[in-house]
């Protein structure tokens, strides 16, 4: 792995403007020659503009080294690798960051016992003095699952960095009074994700009545929401919202409707767990919503409602799994959503023949996942993929092991991030040893001449491991 990222820097060299990597480990990972590696890209390509390093543990010195004499970086991406107060002062010094992920930030003291998640590798001081350096410049803040000692670290954040438009920090010690602050010094917010923390309904109200270029908005599984949390929401001034996803256990299945009058451009919506039932998505339907994306996962829906999905005409992504819906399902969704490019269904186990007679049907879908019975003959349903459709990604779980974490994996992350920029030119991802992906984008070569040149350098990677992959998402559907 080492000896491939080392042949990227080097014959990407000044080409390379984008570089990301990140384990499959969700626990730092260790290795001397990762930092030498690391160290040769640092010195092979100067034209970095951003770096990701997902889980890995590095040496401070390394991280030191590249914050220095990569000059030209303004985004960092370091979830889950710990960053010491020495290396935010050093990015802090520079005073021209963008985005800093610092998502799952942990001291790395015992690996084998996931004890880098009881502390901070930095230390308060360092953070907001980072803050203050970089004030007019950051617009993004990442702080998912990592916890501060006291909410007031966050408050005296967002009071000092006035600029920011994107905000994540579920799991954390958000609550409704660094919402205030957030909202009030920083009107021009457009993505914020906070779910899984102290937020209620009283920093949703804050957010409804403040930010009126809100796009993005995760609130899910927040303990203080409760059933006027919609309420909340649709009453406020966030009418260009275009993606919501917020937790509706107890909102009355007729209310569902306020959403679609109240958010005219919403394009992804996430309704898992709500009381959406049959008649209500007929009466939505028959709106004809412009969405893109929908998540109708543990509701109330049978397979009547499923039928009523021909009326979304854009749906291209689409997530079920529920109790009253039968194999039949399978035979309507073909014909109900036409344009479906992502389909997952959770929670619920189908026969192989239904997996496979959906694979046949929808030849232009691109990502399957669903859950698999413990004798599922994958063979078959491979082969019927090579032969029907080879470009389909297959993510099958065992009933018993199904992932309920609904946080998108890393490289659908890479994806969005690259392609939300404007320079951004080719996007690639490679499969190396224990990496789940490298991602850099070029932008002075064409596809061929940058395959070639890769394949030639790197023993490690062979042609049908370099996967390109879409340069060109909506830039209103881009992720936090």
């Amino acid at each position: 792995m080492n000896s491939a990222l080392i042949a990227v820097s080097r014959c990407g060299q000044d080409q390379i403007v984008s570089f990301r990597i990140s384990s499959k480990k969700k626990i730092p990972t260790r290795g001397a020659n990762l930092d030498a590696a690391i160290r040769t890209m640092t010195y092979h390509c100067p034209n970095l503009e951003e770096i990701g390093l997902s889980y890995f543990y590095l040496r401070e010195k390394t991280l030191l080294d590249m914050v220095e004499h990569l000059e030209k970086i303004t985004r960092f991406y370091f979830k889950g690798s710990p960053v010491t107060s020495r290396v935010l002062q050093a990015i802090g010094n520079r005073g021209t960051c963008e985005l800093l992920d610092l998502s799952a930030q942990g001291k790395p003291d015992d690996l084998r016992n996931n004890s880098w998640m009881r502390g901070l590798p930095f230390s308060d001081e360092s953070f907001l003095d980072f803050g203050k350096k970089c004030k007019d410049t950051l617009t993004c803040i990442r702080l998912n699952q990592t916890t501060f000692d006291s909410g007031e670290v966050l408050q005296t954040f967002f009071s000092t960095c006035r600029n920011l438009q994107r905000v994540a920090a579920g799991v954390s010690v958000i609550d409704d009074d660094a919402i205030e602050v957030l909202v009030h010094n920083n009107p021009s917010l457009t993505h914020i994700k906070i779910s899984l923390s102290k937020v209620s309904d009283r920093g949703l109200d804050a957010i409804a009545r403040s930010c009126h270029n809100l796009i993005h908005l995760d609130a899910r599984f927040n303990e203080g929401t409760t059933v006027n949390s919609l309420v909340v929401l649709t009453r406020g001034v966030c009418k260009k919202m275009q993606i919501l996803s917020v937790y509706l256990p107890n909102v009355p299945a007729d209310q569902l409707i306020d959403i679609f009058t109240s958010f005219p451009e919403l394009i992804k919506l996430n309704l898992a767990q709500s009381l959406l039932d049959d008649d209500t998505l007929i009466r939505i339907a028959k709106t004809k919503p412009r969405l893109f994306s929908l998540n109708v996962s543990e509701t109330h829906l049978s397979n009547d409602g499923i039928e009523s999905l021909e009326k979304f005409e854009n749906l291209t992504e689409l997530s079920i799994g529920l109790e009253r819906v039968n194999e039949s399902t399978i035979r309507i969704i073909p014909k109900s959503c036409p344009k479906l490019k992502i389909l997952r269904v959770r929670q619920q186990t189908f026969s192989h023949q239904a997996i496979i007679s959906i694979i046949k049907a929808m030849s232009h879908l691109i990502e399957l996942e669903f859950v698999c019975e413990g004798d599922t003959p994958l063979n078959d349903i491979y082969s019927t993929i090579e032969k029907h459709n080879p470009k389909l990604n297959l993510i099958c779980y065992e009933q018993d092991e199904e992932d309920d974490d609904d946080e998108e994996d890393e490289e659908s992350m890479i994806m969005s991030d690259l392609s939300s920029d404007d320079e951004v030119h080719i996007v690639y991802a490679h499969r190396v040893s224990k990496i789940d992906s490298v991602a850099f984008c070029v932008t002075n070569k064409s596809p061929q001449s940058f395959r070639r040149q890769f394949c030639a350098c790197s023993r490690a990677a062979s042609d049908k491991n370099l996967v390109q992959l879409p340069a060109a998402l909506p830039q209103c559907a881009c992720h936090l």
